[in-house]
Parts: structure tokens; C-alpha cells; sequence
């Protein structure tokens, strides 16, 4: 839409966030790996090969789902189609000269079909069914055989309609499918490869950080950095500082008629502020005044909490505002905001101030606290990060790798430098950096909520038992645990189905939290302080708050925990309404 502004005497053009820019490409016409993989769009599939997977594969869909996440797409995990399986026919059209074919005649009706052979999943891949239409192929040996012997079983019934259809035949598969070259190693750990009649990316399960690094450097363009390598250059004169220029920021000039706003962003826990907290930021601002009298101020904001503000004097000189970060203006990922507003004039030509903010603005860390919540423990997964995963989890990869991918998304856990080690459930593990465990016990790290079966059982500090609900399913909780002087998170199934957690979500300011399918129904503090305390302590004085402070340790705990429990019935109450229907 365009209006004018009339004390301006422009034209605005404004675009709705309703825009939508439509195109198309010729797939075939994509050669290069960067460039499958910029024009991936936003919903992904990656294809995986059926049955439990091995640790190596695993660890690999992980990775490379993760980053794909990271990278503002939605990624679908979808096994190799097996006999069995239910597909959808109603995109179907077999040609007729196929049809006398017993794989390809079987699809030949619409609506729902349950796959009866291996020569009909031959057929969904020659027919480019969408189970069959990756974006992101994770290349092992195990889907390479199933591939193999789906063609090899329709090419027998083929051979029995026509003997002499061997050379086309050979095409067409090879046009459907030509991963080997990934699964016997030949070339990079990443390629370009037909699938599905597309090029797609087919990765080589690889291990390790250094595995998946090389595969990372295949899918960026040359001279480009690796989009999951969050690099933040800490100053190199020991006081611990980052220059905001090496943010995402808005320009750092702007034209100020009445309101104007710069804007910064960055993730808590890049590279250079591993076990660091932002502690204060100091903006350098240099505004000139235009015709007019109203003054200019600088109001700074973080995540829209207002940390300070400052009248400029505007005589174009270089002028500091510093401002205290608390913590609870801290998220995963954080914008930091300077507002620049002028009363309006009542002239119809409003006058213009030029303003800038510097290059020498600075945002200075400080050593993170131990962490006992969720977000003071995004600092810590910034570096080298344990992650353990049951052995059970690798048999239901397609709903546990999402979860997983959401989890350590959301806890920022880097994925190019944590470890992914597969354990035994039944065998708690020693720790010796920060860790996340999904339903594996580790060694001395002790469970505020613990989890048995389908119940969850809510205990104090001493071991009483505040609560038990049974009869849940589905549900999953985390908690913030310490152990060997690390902490960490403990990730419990509650029930006997895994949960898929399919959405993202962010975690806040406490230690427990219950997930289900969309994320986070509801985040609790048990350890009885304000969910936002201050960090400028020095403005409470102990006389004033003592009082406060001692109702408010039993009083929080207990009014979260009921909250929890009701949350836990109501769960339980809506399953039995779901079977009962």
C-alpha cells in the first residue's frame, strides 16, 4: 500500500507482512550443492531408511536436521516406505502402458492403499510419489539395500510383461535413484544426487564434530561462512567485550523525524561468550540537530525491557549511554533496541536529524552464575556440550530425532561442537562437561520431578513426596540438574510412547518444564526464588525484603507445583476423554 506523509511532503511505500513473492526454477538446472540447498524451501523432508538406524546415521539426521532447523526451515523425518505402510493415491496417474504391470495396477484406484510388496514401493519411486521425494537423502548402507531390492522386485514383474525393457528400465532407475556413489564413499561427505527424479542432497553418515564440519563447508557457498558457526569475536584486550558491528544490526545511520529505531540482534551463547552472560552495553551515539527545538532522546531497550534512556545533546559529537543488563531481560535470542523519538512539531515540514550509532559500541560479558534455570544454562551449551541419547531412541527415529532437534534448539546447544554419545538407558552415565540427557540417567545428578512409567512423582528437597499423578502418556518432562560439578538437563518420557515434539519453542526463566507435541504447555520454579530476581542487589536492602523474601520461598515453590499438578490431571483427564471416544 502506499499513503503520503504530509509533514514530510514524501510518498511512503509500505509493504504487509502479507507480501509474498512467488517463483519457479528448473530443479535440473541446479548444479551446485549451496545452491540445493539455499533453494530448499521452508517445509523439508529428509528420508531416512527404515528400522532402527545405527548410531552413526542417527547422529547424522541429527546434525544435519538441526541445522537445517537453525536455519528457518521445518524439517519432516520420513522413513523409507516399507510393505504395509498407507499411501496416498490421489496425485496418482499411472500411465496406460504400465498398467498391466501388477505393482502399477495396484495403484490405479485413488484414495488410501497399503503397500502389499516391494515391487509396488519400486513403483511409488518410478511414479515420483511424495513418500519418495526427499529434499535431504541420509545415505547408508541400509537404505541403499532397500532401495535396491524394491527395483530389483519390480523389475521382475516388469521382465515377465517385457524382456527387452531392460536398458530403459536401467535409465529410469538410475534417474530415480543414484546414491551409491554417496554410500561407497566416492567424493565428500555431502553430494548432489537424483532422487525421487530431482536433485537432491545425499549425505554420508558421518561422526563427530570434524564429520560434520567437512559436510557443513560442502553446503556454503565458497568465501562464505558456515551459517551454524555462531562466531563472536571476543575483544582481544581482556575486558571481555563484543563490538555490536558484529551483530546483525539495522544501518547505523538514520534519518529521525519523530521516531526512528535501531536495532541489534544476537544469540545468547555464540562462540565468544561461552560461560559468559552480557552483563551492561555501552552505545556510542552521535546525533545533529535539525531545525526546531524539541529535543531528541535515546531510549535503550532489551527484548522491550527499557534499560535506560538519555536526551541527546545533538551538537554532533560523540555521546555514551550506558546501560545494565539484568537477567531476566536475557532470552536465547535477543534483540537489543535504541529508540530515538522527538515530540512532533506543529510545523507541516518536519525537520530531519541525522543520527548515528558508532562502531565503538560495545557490549560487555561478564562470568555467567552457576546455572539452576534454563536460560543460565544457554551460556554453558555454547561450548562443548555431552549429549546422551538411549540406546531405545535410535529404534523410533522418526519421532525422537525431531525432538531432539528441538530440545537442543532451544537450549542453543551448538551442534558443530557437541558430542552425541548413545548409552545405555539402564546405566548411569558420568558427566564431565555440561549435558542433556533424554531418558538416560546420569551419575549423582539428583531428580527433583522424577518419572515412573506413566506417572511423575513431585519431591521436596528432602525426599517427601509432594504429589504423584499416574495414567499420563505422551507428555515428556526437563528439568535443570547439576551433577560432578556440571549442570546440565535431564529429558524423561513420561508414558510408553515417545513424543514428537514438532514445534519450536523457547525455554524461560525456571527449571522445570512439561512438553508435549507443540513445546511447552507450562514452566515452573521449585527452588523458591522470584522467577525475576534482581541483580542490582544493592538497591534492596535486607531489612526491607527479608520479610518478602522468606513468604515467597515456600509460597512460589508451592503455588507452581500445584499448578504443574493440576496441569498433569487435566492431561490425564483428556487422554481418558480421547479412548473413551
Amino acid at each position: 500500500g502506499s499513503r503520503k506523509n504530509e509533514g514530510l511532503g514524501q510518498n511512503i511505500l509500505e509493504a504487509f507482512p502479507t507480501t509474498r513473492i512467488t517463483y519457479r526454477y528448473d530443479s535440473l538446472q541446479v548444479q551446485s550443492l549451496p545452491s540445493v540447498w539455499a533453494s530448499m524451501p521452508s517445509a523439508v523432508t529428509m528420508l531416512i531408511a527404515r528400522g532402527p538406524l545405527d548410531k552413526t546415521s542417527y547422529e547424522t539426521a541429527w546434525r544435519v536436521a538441526a541445522a537445517a532447523d537453525r536455519s528457518g526451515r521445518r524439517v519432516t523425518i520420513r522413513q523409507f516406505p516399507g510393505v504395509g505402510d498407507e499411501i496416498d493415491l490421489s496425485s496418482f496417474q499411472v500411465p496406460k502402458g504400465l498398467q498391466h504391470i501388477p505393482a502399477f495396477a495396484a495403484f490405479g484406484e485413488k484414495g488410501r492403499h497399503i503397500i502389499a510388496d516391494s515391487a509396488e514401493i519400486g513403483a511409488l519411486m518410478l511414479l515420483r510419489g511424495e513418500d519418495v521425494r526427499p529434499h535431504i537423502v541420509i545415505a547408508d548402507a541400509a537404505l541403499s539395500a532397500e532401495i535396491k531390492a524394491s527395483f530389483d522386485a519390480l523389475w521382475m514383474q516388469v521382465k515377465s510383461a517385457d524382456a527387452s525393457a531392460e536398458d530403459a528400465f536401467s535409465r529410469l532407475r538410475k534417474g530415480r535413484s543414484s546414491i551409491d556413489a554417496v554410500v561407497s564413499g566416492v567424493g565428500t561427505e555431502a553430494q548432489l544426487v537424483m532422487f525421487g527424479g530431482r536433485p537432491v542432497i545425499g549425505i554420508k553418515p558421518v561422526s563427530g564434530t570434524q564429520g560434520f564440519a567437512n559436510i557443513e563447508l560442502s553446503l556454503t557457498p565458497a568465501g562464505a561462512t558456515p551459517a551454524n558457526t555462531n562466531e563472536n569475536p571476543v575483544s582481544g584486550d581482556g575486558t571481555d567485550s563484543l563490538s555490536l558491528a558484529v551483530f546483525g544490526s539495522s544501518p547505523n545511520r538514520l534519518d529521525v523525524a519523530t521516531r526512528a529505531n535501531w536495532t541489534s540482534d544476537f544469540i545468547l551463547g555464540g562462540a565468544g561468550t561461552i560461560g559468559k552472560m552480557p552483563r551492561d552495553v555501552d552505545l556510542h551515539i552521535s546525533a545533529v540537530a535539525g531545525a526546531g527545538q524539541t529535543p531528541l532522546v535515546a531510549a535503550v531497550y532489551m527484548n522491550d525491557y527499557l534499560l535506560g534512556a538519555r536526551r541527546l545533546d545533538a551538537n554532533g559529537k560523540t555521546e555514551k549511554i550506558e546501560a545494565r543488563i539484568p537477567s531476566y531481560a536475557l532470552q536465547l535470542r535477543n534483540t537489543l533496541r535504541v529508540e530515538f523519538q522527538r515530540e512532533e512539531s506543529s510545523s507541516k515540514q518536519v525537520p530531519i536529524w541525522p543520527v548515528a550509532v558508532l562502531p565503538g559500541s560495545r557490549l560487555h560479558l561478564s562470568a555467567a552464575p552457576v546455572a539452576e534455570e534454563f536460560v543460565g544454562l544457554i551460556p554453558w551449551f555454547a561450548g562443548e556440550t555431552s549429549i546422551f541419547v538411549s540406546d531405545a531412541w535410535l529404534d523410533h527415529p522418526v519421532d525422537t530425532i525431531p525432538t531432539l532437534v528441538k530440545v537442543t534448539s532451544a537450549s542453543a546447544a551448538a551442534v558443530d561442537r557437541a558430542e552425541l554419545h548413545v548409552v545405555n538407558a539402564k546405566t548411569p552415565v558420568p558427566v564431565k562437561t555440561p549435558f542433556i540427557a533424554f531418558d538416560t540417567p546420569v551419575d549423582g545428578a539428583s531428580d527433583a520431578v522424577e518419572v515412573r512409567d506413566d506417572h511423575i512423582v513431585l519431591t521436596r528437597g528432602d525426599g517427601a513426596v509432594l504429589h504423584d499423578v499416574q495414567g499420563l502418556d505422551y507428555l515428556a518432562v526437563i528439568q535443570v540438574a547439576t551433577a560432578d560439578g556440571h549442570s546440565g538437563m535431564l529429558y524423561r518420557t513420561i508414558g510408553p510412547k515417545q513424543l514428537r515434539v514438532t514445534e519450536p519453542f523457547q525455554f524461560g526463566r525456571a527449571d522445570v518444564a512439561l512438553l508435549n507435541a507443540h513445546g511447552i504447555q507450562i514452566q515452573v520454579n521449585t527452588r523458591g526464588e522470584a522467577v525475576f530476581p534482581s541483580d542490582d542487589h544493592e538497591l534492596l536492602s535486607a531489612e526491607r525484603t527479608r520479610s518478602w523474601v522468606g513468604i515467597l520461598s515456600w509460597m512460589l515453590p508451592l503455588v507452581a507445583m500445584t499448578g504443574f499438578i493440576l496441569l498433569l490431571i487435566l492431561a490425564r483427564h483428556a487422554r481418558r476423554r480421547h479412548s473413551d471416544h
